[in-house]
C-alpha cells in the first residue's frame, strides 16, 4: 500500500518537478510538430528495469531531449522516455502517435483519473492478441480531460535504428494521416503488382533469366518497403512473431543478393567485366552472415553488417555500372540511371538515421518512392533490351543469308578434297602392298610373307567394304548438293533485284518440294559414311605401315601397345566370326627395339593361336584369344594366352626348333617360331611357353624396356 501511494505521489508531483515544458493539448497546436524537445529520456542498459522501478528513479537520471526527434541509435538497451501532457481543449480523445514503423516493442504507461495505472503496449514483435496499438500504427489511444496535466513513460525497444518521432493528435487527424498513409503504399504495392505480373509474363514469353531474377527483386523489395513503412504486422505477418522479428534482416539482406545478382544477369558481368565480376559472391558471404547474427539474437550486430555492406556493394555495382557505361553499353546507362535514382533514395534515408538530414515525410518516404522510380526504369531497361535482342535476331538472319552461299563454295571445296583424300589413300594402300612384296627375297623375311600371304584375301575383303561404301555413297551425294544448290540459286535472286518476299516465298516452296530438311540431314548420313569409309580404309593401311617397318639397320623408340593393335587389325578378318579377342594393354612406356621384327613375332604367334583355336574339334562359344601387357620391374610384359587345341610335352620342347612344323605339308615353313625366338633373344628377352593339349596355350614374353649397352652388337 505504501509502494502505491508513493506512485502516485511522484505521479502527481512530476508536473511540478519536470524540467521540460508540460505538452498543450489545443486546437490549433495538436499534432503539427515532432514533440521531442518536451521529453526526458532515460537509458536502461540491462532492459529489465520495470515501470515500478523508473517511477523511483531521481530526476538527474532523466536527460532532456533538444532534438526535435530523438535520434537514439541502434542499441540494445531500452529507452525510457517521460514527458507531461496537459489537456486545454474540449476534446478528450486523443492518439499519441509514433510515426516510426520499425519500432520492436513499444510500453506507454499513464495514470487513469482512478490512480490505476494503464499499461499499452505495441510494436513489431507485439502479436496481434497482445498489441493494443490503433490498426497496429505505433499509435495508442488517451482519454483525457479537459484541465487534467497527466505524466507519460514511454518504454522502446528495437534491434535497428531507433528514432523516437513522437505526436499527440485528436483522432480525426489521425485518421487522415492514417488515409493518406494507406493510399500512398496502396499506390506503391499497384505500382510493383504491374511490373511483376508485366515482366513475369515477358519471361514466359522470352524465357531470358533476368526478368526472373527482376520479378523476384521486385516482390521483396515491395516486401521490404512494407515492412519497413510498418505493414508488416498488419498484412504480411500477423502473429508470426518469428517473421516480424527477423523480417528486415531477412528482407534487407535478400533484396540486395537479388539486386547483385540483377545486375551481373542483365549486365553480363561475367563476361563484360570478368576482373570485378569475381568479387560480387563476396558481399553475399557477408550478407549470410548478418543473417546467422539475427538469428542468434545479435539483432544491432546484424543491422550495422547489413547497413556496412549494403553501401559498399552499392559503391561497388555503381562503378562497376559507370566503367561498363562508358565502354557504351546501352543496357549500363540505363541501370546506371535507375541505380543513382534508387541510390539518392537511400543515402537521404541514412543520412536521416544518423542525424545529418531532420526526420521529416522527405527523409522517411525518400527510399520507397527512390525503390518504385528505380523499378519503373529497370523495366524500361528491360524493355529497350528486347528490342536490342530483335535488331541483333534481323542481322544475325542476314548474315545467315550470307554464311549459307559461303557454305555452297566450302562444301563444293569439300567434295574436291574428299575425293582427294580417296586417291591419296588408296595410293598409300597400294605402296604399302608393293613394299611387302618386295620383301619376299629375304629367306627369313619368307616365313613373314607366307603368314602375310594368308591374309591377302581378308586384307582386301577389308578395304574393298569401306572404299564400295565410298563409292556408293558419291552418286546420291552429288543428287543431293543438285538439290541443295538449286535453293541456294533462289538465294542469289535476292541480289538481283527481285522482290524480297517473293524470292522467300519461291525458297520455302522449293524446300517443300525437295524435303530440304530431309535432304541436308541425307547430306550429312552420306558423308558420315565416306567418312567412316576413309576411317576404315586409313586404319587397315595404318596397321600395314606400322607392322611393315623397313627401318630395322637399328633401334628405335615403339609402342608395344601400337604393334600388337596394327598386327590384330590385319588378322581381324580371320577371327573375328569365329572368336573372341579380348585385350588388356596397360600403360607402357616406349622401349628401344625393332618394331618390324617385334611385329613380326607378334603375327606368328598370333597366327598360330587363331589356327590353333580353328583346329580345334570340339569348338564352344567361349572360345577366345587373350592378350596383356603390363610393365614389371623395368620389363615390358606380354602375355597371349588361346583356349585352342593345346600341345603336347614332346611338341612343346621342338617348336622353336628350325623348320618343326605339326601343319600339313605346304601349310607351313616351319620357321615361324625358330624366328621368334631369334628376334626375342636378340632384344635380350626371353619366351616362355605354357601348354595343355585340349586346353590351349599361353606364351609369355619379356622385353626391357632400355637396351643393354652391346646389345646392338649381339644383334
Amino acid at each position: 500500500m505504501k509502494k502505491i501511494l508513493v506512485c502516485i505521489l511522484l505521479l502527481v508531483s512530476f508536473p511540478l518537478l519536470a524540467q521540460v515544458d508540460t505538452i498543450v493539448l489545443n486546437h490549433n497546436q495538436t499534432g503539427k510538430m515532432f514533440l521531442g524537445q518536451f521529453i526526458e529520456i532515460y537509458e536502461d542498459n540491462t532492459g529489465d528495469i520495470s515501470i515500478q522501478d523508473v517511477l523511483e528513479l531521481p530526476d538527474e537520471k532523466f536527460q532532456r531531449s533538444f532534438e526535435t526527434v530523438p535520434n537514439l541509435g541502434v542499441s540494445a538497451s531500452a529507452h525510457w522516455l517521460r514527458f507531461h501532457v496537459e489537456n486545454a481543449s474540449e476534446l478528450n480523445k486523443y492518439i499519441l502517435f509514433f510515426d516510426q514503423s520499425t519500432l520492436d516493442d513499444i510500453r506507454v504507461y499513464f495514470m487513469d483519473h482512478t490512480g490505476e495505472i494503464i499499461a499499452l503496449r505495441g510494436g513489431e514483435i507485439i502479436p496481434k492478441s497482445m498489441n493494443n496499438a490503433v490498426e497496429y500504427h505505433n499509435a495508442f489511444e488517451i482519454l483525457r480531460s479537459k484541465g487534467t496535466v497527466t505524466t507519460f513513460y514511454v518504454r522502446l525497444q528495437g534491434g535497428e535504428h531507433i528514432h523516437a518521432p513522437l505526436r499527440i493528435l485528436h483522432y480525426e487527424k489521425f485518421k487522415r494521416i492514417v488515409f493518406v498513409k494507406n493510399l500512398f503504399s496502396g499506390i506503391f504495392i499497384g505500382i510493383f503488382i504491374a511490373l511483376v505480373l508485366y515482366n513475369f509474363f515477358v519471361y514466359l514469353s522470352i524465357k531470358d533469366r533476368s526478368y526472373l531474377i527482376y520479378v523476384g527483386y521486385l516482390i521483396i523489395v515491395c516486401l521490404a518497403q512494407l515492412n519497413f513503412q510498418g505493414y508488416g504486422t498488419l498484412l504480411l505477418w500477423g502473429d508470426a512473431v518469428f517473421l516480424s522479428q527477423y523480417a528486415v534482416y531477412f528482407l534487407s539482406a535478400l533484396t540486395a543478393i537479388l539486386a547483385i545478382e540483377f545486375m551481373r544477369s542483365f549486365l553480363v558481368t561475367k563476361n563484360t567485366m570478368r576482373a570485378w565480376d569475381k568479387f560480387f559472391p563476396l558481399f553475399h558471404i557477408i550478407y549470410l552472415v548478418a543473417i546467422i547474427a539475427a538469428v542468434f539474437g545479435k539483432y544491432q550486430v546484424s543491422y550495422v553488417i547489413i547497413q556496412i555492406n549494403a553501401s559498399l556493394a552499392a559503391t561497388y555495382m555503381l562503378v562497376v555500372s559507370i566503367l561498363l557505361a562508358q565502354k557504351g553499353s546501352r543496357p549500363a546507362r540505363f541501370f546506371l540511371l535507375a541505380w543513382v535514382v534508387f541510390l539518392i533514395g537511400v543515402t537521404l534515408f541514412v543520412l536521416k538515421d544518423i542525424n545529418v538530414l531532420p526526420y521529416n515525410f522527405i527523409t522517411v518516404y525518400t527510399m520507397p518512392v527512390g525503390s518504385a522510380i528505380e523499378a519503373i526504369l529497370l523495366s524500361f531497361a528491360l524493355a529497350d533490351k528486347i528490342n536490342i535482342l530483335k535488331r541483333e535476331k534481323e542481322l544475325s538472319q542476314a548474315n545467315e543469308i550470307r554464311v549459307m552461299i559461303a557454305n555452297k563454295r566450302i562444301v563444293e571445296e569439300q567434295n574436291v578434297n574428299l575425293e582427294k583424300k580417296v586417291k591419296e589413300r588408296t595410293f598409300e594402300l597400294q605402296k604399302a602392298m608393293d613394299n611387302l612384296t618386295h620383301a619376299q627375297t629375304n629367306l627369313v623375311e619368307s616365313e613373314k610373307m607366307a603368314s602375310l600371304g594368308q591374309l591377302t584375301a581378308g586384307i582386301a575383303h577389308e578395304i574393298n567394304n569401306p572404299i564400295n561404301f565410298v563409292s556408293s555413297n558419291i552418286y546420291p551425294l552429288k543428287l543431293d548438293f543438285e538439290d541443295l544448290l538449286s535453293v541456294l540459286k533462289k538465294y542469289d535472286q535476292l541480289f538481283d533485284g527481285v522482290e524480297l518476299d517473293k524470292v522467300l516465298e519461291e525458297v520455302k516452296n522449293t524446300k517443300q518440294e525437295i524435303d530440304f530438311d530431309y535432304v541436308i540431314n541425307e547430306i550429312y548420313q552420306l558423308m558420315n559414311g565416306i567418312e567412316d569409309g576413309a576411317n576404315r580404309t586409313a586404319e587397315i593401311v595404318k596397321g600395314l605401315k606400322t607392322f611393315a617397318y623397313l627401318d630395322e639397320a637399328e633401334r628405335k623408340l615403339a609402342d608395344i601397345n601400337e604393334g600388337i593393335r596394327s598386327t590384330l587389325v590385319l588378322l581381324s578378318s580371320s577371327y573375328k566370326d569365329e572368336m573372341q579377342l579380348f585385350t588388356h594393354l596397360g600403360i607402357l612406356p616406349e622401349i628401344e627395339c625393332f618394331p618390324g621384327k617385334l611385329n613380326q613375332v607378334f603375327m606368328n604367334i598370333f597366327s598360330n593361336a587363331i589356327q590353333a583355336v580353328k583346329s580345334k574339334k570340339e569348338k564352344t562359344p567361349n572360345d577366345h584369344i587373350m592378350v596383356s601387357t603390363e610393365i614389371v620391374d623395368d620389363q615390358v610384359v606380354i602375355v597371349i594366352k588361346d583356349t585352342g587345341m593345346g600341345m603336347s610335352e614332346e611338341v612343346k620342347s621342338k617348336i622353336f626348333e628350325p623348320f618343326f612344323t605339326t601343319k600339313d605339308v605346304g601349310q607351313g615353313t616351319g620357321l615361324g617360331l625358330s624366328i621368334v625366338y631369334s628376334i626375342i633373344k636378340k632384344h635380350e628377352g626371353t619366351i616362355d611357353v605354357e601348354s595343355e593339349k585340349g586346353v590351349g596355350t599361353t606364351f609369355t614374353i619379356k622385353l626391357p624396356v632400355n637396351a643393354p649397352p652391346d646389345a646392338d652388337k649381339k644383334g
